[in-house]
């Protein structure tokens, strides 16, 4: 027994601690998701703006709203950096682009619990990878773009690996290798088509087309160029509308491209108008405040040397082109406009002239190519370093995580052992205590036999005193009974002297108050027996004693103002012991009322239950006697306002009454200004 109090005592202090726990987890819960919401919002916001071509706005918004925050939550930082990293690049500011790559992978490294994680993470290294490529770094960018194809296997990213796919094909288009540039821009495109529609693969989707479109071209075969070209224009022509006018600048930009293309087709063809208006059409749109001046450049060269192969002069574009590279240099651009220049000094008969724009563009083509070691980069050898790399990366992983378990594991023996003390050494104490318990137990058990000894005693004692008191209350009750008749009857003879009347009377009185004693007496020992219990009007049950008390009523003058008892309110209850109740209730609101006040009755029904309010003006119950006076003590004896005499015993059996009958009573009162009591009983209805 000693051993459960604790093992009690144990188990709620641990509940009461989970409770906390939960508590604190679910404030927590509550706020992260508010938070998110937050910038769930805020990301959406932004969004809308830049689709309706207010990018700058965009900006703005997302930045003020980062500022307003008192606590920025870590894991949106990615996503900030992730749009900024989109707007500057699809703005041409490729420098402030790369930056915000690095700040992406940043916010990775500092929270890498994060939400998809390994999402940002594949995605960060193809950006990262992006960056390397376009510095002819290809040793960088192909670790990058492997740490992407890697992390996109584990989580089964079909998209990043079509972003891989298409790195290796611009890899292989930059090393001239053109059918194996065909081959990977296939299989990303195929990789593609699986991740979903939305506008970063609607923008990826036509430039696959458009570089196999390139490669077909710079292997001769025009048509299939032409045929790719055209399904480029097409795929931007189908989908292009669903995603509203954030992408129609894009698809302008595209296009223009796409002419370019396939004026080269047109040229080799020589098909000269036709290509020289593409060619217009696409210098037209990308020369555009914001649009794609890197590819009017190249525009404007294949131009100015269709003028040439025509034997137009293309010193106008020539002198344009000039001012395009002063103002955005582009290496591969100004080498052939230095090997243009060299030609059209010399047809103009300037060989020195010539001869030094041939100089510079010889110099520049040695440095270019110094630098650019994508032609002697071999990719499957590239592709092999890697995965050895990987490899070796996964093996030193694995050996290190042997030793990690050969230390967890000596550290769990040790345990063990220390363990496997502690339990000896708790189990040599545990018989001790087992033995000081088990005499508790015993004394424990020895007590209660005895307790449960003096109980059944201690019961046959009152059920004795009970039948003692039954008996001497019915002997008592029979010649006091005759007493009460006998000078009831001899008052009614006006002809006693007044000396004689006033003994009489007192005699009769004190008869009659011994007569409600004995019945309280009865009462009382008879009020918690729930016997020949029957359904019961409740308000007509009140309107009887109410007549009844009639008489006693109207002997001091006391207004009657009753409520609701024509309501049929049926309860469950003896109705012998609720005329009792009743009758004590309504007689005490009559003894405490003062002359020509007033008693209010109301039945109520609420919730399966009738509830009778019985409300006086009275003199109410003095404070201090208010907690006993549903006790059968003296010191909540009161006469009435006429004097009538209390023996203290009526409210404790009316308590016993109600409570037998799963009852309720209650009251509420103030000294000088009256009191009111509740009767509540459940409603038969609801008991069956």
């Amino acid at each position: 027994m000693i051993c459960g109090r604790y093992l009690a005592i144990g188990f709620w202090s641990f509940l009461c601690s989970v409770i906390v726990v939960l508590g604190l987890l679910f404030f927590s819960a509550c706020r992260t998701q508010s938070d998110d919401a937050a910038y769930e919002t805020a990301f959406r916001n932004a969004e809308q703006l830049q689709k309706a071509g207010d990018k700058e706005r965009a900006v703005a918004y997302l930045d003020s709203f980062f500022k307003s925050r008192s606590q920025v939550n870590p894991e949106y930082l990615f996503d900030k950096y992730k749009f900024l990293k989109n707007y500057y690049y699809y703005s041409s500011a490729y420098d402030k682009s790369t930056l915000y790559v690095d700040s992406m992978l940043y916010a990775l490294r500092r929270y890498p619990r994060q939400k998809n994680y390994a999402s940002k993470y594949t995605e960060t290294m193809n950006d990262r990878g992006d960056r390397y490529y376009t510095q002819n770094n290809l040793g960088a960018a192909f670790e990058s773009y492997y740490k992407s194809r890697l992390s996109a296997m584990s989580i089964g990213d079909s998209c990043n690996m079509g972003n891989h796919s298409y790195h290796l094909g611009m890899v292989c288009y930059r090393q001239e290798k053109y059918a194996d540039a065909i081959s990977f821009f296939k299989q990303s495109f195929r990789e593609n088509e699986n991740c979903g529609a939305d506008s970063i693969n609607f923008f990826r989707s036509q430039e696959l087309l458009n570089n196999i479109g390139l490669c077909y071209t710079r292997m001769g075969y025009r048509d299939s160029a032409m045929h790719y070209y055209t399904e480029a224009l097409r795929f931007m022509d189908t989908h292009g509308h669903k995603y509203g006018d954030y992408t129609r600048e894009f698809i302008q930009r595209a296009r223009g491209v796409i002419y370019g293309n396939q004026a080269k087709v047109f040229t080799l063809q020589k098909r000269y108008d036709t290509a020289e208006a593409l060619l217009r059409r696409s210098i037209a749109i990308n020369q555009r405040a914001g649009y794609d001046s890197i590819d009017v450049q190249y525009a404007h060269m294949q131009l100015a040397e269709l003028y040439e192969l025509q034997g137009k002069s293309p010193d106008t574009l020539v002198r344009e082109l000039e001012a395009l590279l002063q103002r955005i240099p582009n290496q591969d651009v100004q080498l052939r406009w230095f090997l243009l220049r060299s030609r059209t000094e010399e047809s103009r008969g300037a060989p020195g002239a010539s001869l030094q724009y041939l100089r510079s563009y010889i110099s520049l083509k040695d440095s270019l190519e110094s630098v650019n070691t994508f032609r002697q980069t071999n990719i499957s050898q590239l592709l092999e370093y890697q995965e050895a790399q990987a490899k070796m990366k996964l093996l030193a992983r694995d050996n290190e995580l042997r030793k990690l378990y050969l230390v967890v594991a000596a550290v769990f023996a040790g345990m063990i052992l220390l363990i496997a003390g502690l339990i000896y050494n708790n189990y040599q104490k545990s018989r001790a205590n087992v033995k000081v318990l088990t005499a508790l137990n015993a004394q424990v058990r020895e007590k209660n036999e005895h307790l449960s000894f003096t109980l059944s005693a201690l019961e046959r004692s009152i059920t004795e005193k009970n039948r003692i008191m039954k008996v001497v209350a019915h002997d008592l009750r029979g010649p006091v009974s005759g007493v009460a008749f006998l000078t009831d009857r001899m008052l009614r003879n006006s002809d006693l002297p007044s000396d004689d009347r006033k003994s009489l009377s007192i005699i009769r009185d004190t008869s009659l108050n011994s007569m409600n004693l004995i019945n309280e007496l009865l009462e009382k020992q008879q009020a918690s027996q729930m016997e020949d219990a029957s359904v019961v009007d409740f308000g007509k049950q009140a309107s009887e004693v109410l007549e009844i008390l009639e008489h006693s009523i109207e002997g001091k003058g006391l207004r009657l103002e009753t409520y609701g008892l024509d309501q049929q309110a049926n309860v469950y209850i003896n109705p012998g012991k609720l005329a009792r109740v009743l009758t004590n209730i309504i007689s005490n609101a009559i003894k405490f009322s003062s002359d020509g006040g007033e008693i209010q009755i109301l039945l109520k029904i609420e919730d399966s239950w009738a509830t009778l309010e019985i409300r006086d003006y009275g003199i109410g119950i003095p404070e201090d006697k208010q907690s006993f006076l549903f006790s059968a003590v003296d010191a909540v004896q009161r006469e009435g306002t006429h004097g009538e005499k209390s023996f203290g015993l009526g409210l404790s059996v009316v308590r016993q009454i109600m409570i037998s009958y799963n009852g309720k009573i209650w009251f509420e009162s103030r000294e000088g200004q009256g009191t009111v009591f509740y009767l509540s009983l459940q409603l038969a209805s609801a008991i069956r």
